[in-house]
């Protein structure tokens, strides 16, 4: 499905109107995720949300394949269908293990980029323990990485275990068609009129990962509001440097 967009109302700073960040159609959830051959694994994830699925699940696609969308659209659903659900990514710069020993009375945890703290001898033990609690306590954890359990550089040999023994799911790239989909979704939430023809040079000439691609529509967006002009092929190529 795709998500109606909102009127915004930037605020207005030295004569220049400045776009707002962010606007609820543009938040991650399902209706905004473009599938393409991951209808298993957003099932799975709608699930785990209304805690009907596995407890304990292992989430891996490489960079851009929208595995964090995925995450935080989980954990919205959670929220909204009543639970304490928590999405906390583990890449977040400042971020201390000690996080992972409060967290008891959540009932949705969501850890992301776990990759980031693999053969750290602090965080793996605090989230060894953080693992068995849930489990012990029938809650639901899901772990997301950009590599496979056993692809990863932990050294605790039980963290591994543990995380090579949850049920696990494959994030597949999107195909160039279903790229051009994300591209008119994002432009839609965001109020824009990209015409086809430059939706199909912004994803000739854009970069392959989505998430900077997504970077791009977003900096067009900006510029389009600050200039009052509309998008074509020219503006694009002076917006982007191409």
């Amino acid at each position: 499905m795709i998500s109606l967009p909102i009127k915004r109302v930037s605020p207005v700073h030295d004569g220049q109107q400045i776009p707002l960040a962010l606007t609820t159609s543009e938040l991650p959830s399902f209706s905004n995720f473009v599938v393409g051959l991951n209808d298993e694994v957003v099932m799975a994830l709608r699930n785990f949300a209304r805690a009907e699925a596995d407890s304990l699940i292992f989430l891996y696609g490489q960079a851009g394949t929208g595995v964090s969308h995925l995450l935080q659209a989980s954990s919205h659903l959670a929220a909204e269908l009543g639970k304490k659900s928590l999405y906390l990514s583990l890449a977040e710069p400042g971020l201390n293990s000690k996080i992972l020993k409060d967290l008891d009375f959540i009932d949705h945890l969501y850890l992301d980029d776990v990759q980031s703290i693999a053969g750290d001898e602090n965080w793996e033990e605090d989230l060894f323990h953080l693992f068995n609690q849930f489990r012990d306590g029938n809650k639901c954890l899901l772990i997301a990485a950009k590599q496979l359990p056993e692809q990863l550089s932990v050294t605790l040999p039980d963290l591994k275990s543990r995380l090579s023994g949850m049920v696990r799911y494959h994030l597949k790239k999107l195909t160039d068609k279903e790229k051009s989909v994300a591209i008119i979704i994002k432009a839609q939430a965001l109020g824009l009129k990209l015409s086809s023809e430059v939706s199909n040079f912004i994803l000739t000439r854009g970069p392959r990962d989505l998430r900077e691609l997504m970077q791009c529509i977003h900096k067009l967006d900006q510029a389009s509001m600050i200039s009052k002009r509309a998008i074509t092929i020219p503006f694009v190529k002076q917006t982007l440097d191409w």
